[in-house]
């Protein structure tokens, strides 16, 4: 059932200078770190570093940039009566010792972030008013973006994070036992993050809403739930998704409430994993949220990497007979922030404009009706000399148009498991990446999704060529032999001359859609002792001559 809201006439939204804007829905939105507005060379950041992660997207089509507005945990970058803020509870000594190599909280970005915060604050430079101004100024829309229950604060170095609420209310923590598979930023089996089941935490997240929603000038709220593995305590995350839905079921009346007595529209995006199995197994109800209208904008997608098969199709489906729209998330960029497999050693690394090119496409192609990127400004604030590169701005130029990037060159991979028990050693239990086979007559299937029409470029002669390219740890010729399928067609390789470990597949019956592939192990080398670990399966979509 939809939550009850009195109707009332909404204008049309307003720039910075009182012209009304357009009211069109957005093609592409950027939700921002938030620290990069902050994060300057010592001793102070002044206002050019202050508006560069704005500024550098002047003239792109980015048109929503989604500032997070609390980084790493339950702290704030501005003036709030509600929430705490970055390091006014911390001594000077504590600062200090951020520091300090010996010392186990080490954090020296964490004390630029507590310094820069303070100081803006004490100059009356209120983060959550100078942005909005400067968006608006750019033609953006800005939202604010509340990471729902970020776990930076279980980081090591991440005790400036805890805030003064979480320090002084310990039971309306998740706590200990940590409810999620052990990682490498856990210390003793505990977390920080907050357990949703206390009617505590839900009011006090609406209370923060309802103050930012009513106090700044922001045209949207983004409901981050993938910053945060968990919500509720081992084994309770079922019980608790009435609750949370309740719980969203009061944001959408509020956020409604806010926008009438505002007048102006606000747009509620909630961001969630990128199947709905995955949602529910945290305790959240994307289906229900989706069937009641309770955001205006869904983003299904990968937290930590870039997938491209996130099940936009299904919440696309979902959403049908609705008011909801879905986008498609990309993570990360060139900037050193790594989340596609690296051929050549099997590890992660950053996207290339061609990966972030081919998963925009596929989720175009799939029904999504914009891009959303996260992360593109992560790893960004070591000053001026680290601008985005060319191909970093081309992309986000491009990937909003579908039009625009129908026939340029495209890299489709399917997504590596990149958990540290996963560096080449195993299999994984929940990506189709890494695969073992260990032994002849063993196969494995997979599947991945192409946007691109190939059918109709290659009608149109505008298609140069199509490849498939596998990268198997172990894998040596003639000793191992492997066969391959591809939408039921056999497939005849050849070793990479360039690239170890590669077999490349010219020619390969690449489909727009859903491609199935076969690998079965024929035969192994006399003495090999490990299994074959696939690592690498890409198509490479080329229009042009080169990349």
């Amino acid at each position: 059932m939809k939550p009850t809201v009195t109707t009332g006439t909404v204008p049309e939204p307003r720039d910075a200078t009182g012209a009304p804007m357009a009211e069109t829905f957005p093609r592409l939105i950027f939700n921002s770190d938030g620290d990069i507005h902050i994060r300057s060379k010592q001793p102070w950041i002044n206002a050019n570093e202050f508006y560069r992660g704005l500024n550098e997207l002047a003239g792109t089509p980015v048109d929503v940039y989604s500032y997070s507005i609390n980084g790493g945990g339950d702290v704030y970058r501005h003036q709030s009566d509600v929430a705490p803020i970055l390091g006014a509870d911390m001594t000077d000594e504590e600062i200090e010792g951020m520091v300090d190599a010996s010392h186990p909280g080490n954090n020296a970005l964490g004390r630029v972030d507590v310094e820069n915060t303070q100081m803006l604050l004490k100059l009356g430079m209120d983060p959550m008013v100078l942005l909005p101004k400067r968006a608006h100024e750019l033609g953006m829309r800005f939202w604010a973006s509340l990471r729902m229950n970020d776990s930076h604060d279980d980081f090591p170095g991440g005790a400036f994070w805890h805030g003064s609420f979480k320090k002084a209310h310990p039971e309306l923590l998740i706590g200990s036992p940590y409810p999620g598979e052990k990682g490498g930023m856990l210390e003793n089996d505990f977390t920080w993050a907050f357990n949703y089941a206390r009617e505590e935490v839900r009011e006090r997240q609406l209370a923060i809403i309802e103050e930012t929603l009513s106090k700044y000038d922001v045209d949207g709220l983004e409901l981050d739930f993938l910053r945060g593995g968990f919500y509720f305590r081992l084994g309770e995350a079922q019980l608790g998704m009435p609750l949370m839905t309740d719980f969203v079921r009061k944001v959408r009346a509020l956020v409604s409430d806010i926008a009438r007595r505002r007048c102006q529209s606000l747009t509620l995006a909630i961001r969630v994993d990128q199947t709905f199995e995955l949602c529910e197994a945290k305790g959240l109800d994307a289906r229900t949220w989706i069937k009641e209208e309770l955001g205006d904008l869904f983003i299904p997608m990968s937290g930590g990497r870039l997938d491209m098969n996130a099940d936009v199709r299904g919440f696309v489906e979902a959403v049908v007979g609705t008011s909801c729209k879905i986008a498609g998330g990309l993570v990360g960029s060139a900037m050193g922030y790594g989340h596609v497999p690296h051929f050549d050693t099997g590890i992660y690394r950053s996207a290339t404009i061609e990966m972030l090119r081919a998963a925009a496409m596929s989720y175009y192609s799939q029904g999504a009706s914009c891009i959303y990127t996260f992360n593109y400004d992560c790893q960004r604030f070591r000053g001026t000399e680290n601008p985005y590169t060319d191909d970093e701005l081309r992309a986000l130029r491009e990937v909003g148009d579908p039009a625009l990037i129908a026939r340029k060159n495209k890299r489709y991979a399917v997504t590596v498991d990149n958990r540290p028990e996963y560096s080449g050693e195993m299999e994984s239990t929940w990506l189709q990446l890494p695969a073992a086979l260990c032994a002849p007559g063993d196969q494995r299937t997979f599947t991945f999704y192409v946007g691109d029409d190939l059918a109709a470029a290659q009608r149109d002669g505008a298609l140069k060529e199509v490849r498939l390219r596998l990268s198997i740890d172990g894998f040596s010729a003639p000793g191992d032999m492997v066969a391959v399928r591809l939408n039921r067609q056999e497939l005849q390789g050849e070793e990479s001359s360039w690239r170890p470990r590669a077999l490349m597949y010219p020619g390969a019956p690449v489909k727009q859609g859903l491609n199935e592939l076969v690998i079965s192990l024929v035969k192994r080398r006399e003495g090999a002792q490990t299994p074959l670990l696939i690592v690498g399966i890409e198509a490479l979509i080329h229009y042009d001559s080169g990349w």
